[in-house]
């Protein structure tokens, strides 16, 4: 349906206005750090690449950790409605939508988040961008390393999307046919 709606995002077949990612999302600055708001006896929920099912791209579990005993790859601070990309093989698409109200969600620095502006992009169109098969492959024409093949926060950030001249009218999904 995203492609008969939107045609391929990387293609860019309808010649919509081109934007890098980091225009239209926060700066990576802007995503809280969890040192920073947390102590060490407060409780976390952690959330790892484990943490994300790649075949639904859905966060199915987090691990509690008090912010002291957390690995120390936990680092970002995320919210309800950000988008968290796997920076580590991005072949495999361990990307999911952050859908919990919880205060004390933090993230693996082995993620990029994505916190769309939303007066930029919507996160569903965003989401749907970045889990294309076109951009998974673009991303993994950028991967460096034989045996931890990554790529960085800002070859994200620096990625091209296409910007459809829809109005936006809400921040929800669209509604099921």
């Amino acid at each position: 349906i995203f492609y008969e709606m939107f045609g391929d995002p990387v293609a860019n077949e309808k010649g919509w206005e081109v934007k890098k990612l980091g225009e239209v999302c926060v700066s990576s600055k802007e995503i809280g750090r969890a040192a920073k708001s947390f102590g060490s006896s407060d409780e976390i929920q952690y959330i790892d690449i484990s943490s994300i099912d790649n075949s639904c791209h859905k966060m199915t579990e987090t691990t509690t950790f008090l912010f002291k005993d957390a690995p120390s790859r936990a680092q970002q601070k995320v919210v309800n409605g950000d988008i968290v990309l796997s920076t580590v093989r991005p072949n495999l698409k361990n990307i999911a939508i952050v859908d919990r109200n919880d205060t004390n969600l933090v993230a693996s620095s082995g993620f990029c988040v994505l916190r769309p502006k939303l007066d930029f992009i919507e996160k569903y169109y965003l989401f749907s961008y970045i889990t294309s098969n076109s951009f998974t492959k673009h991303l993994s024409s950028l991967t460096t390393g034989a045996n931890y093949p990554a790529v960085r926060d800002n070859d994200i950030r620096d990625s091209n999307i296409p910007l459809p001249p829809l109005p936006s009218s809400n921040n929800s999904p669209p509604a099921s046919p």
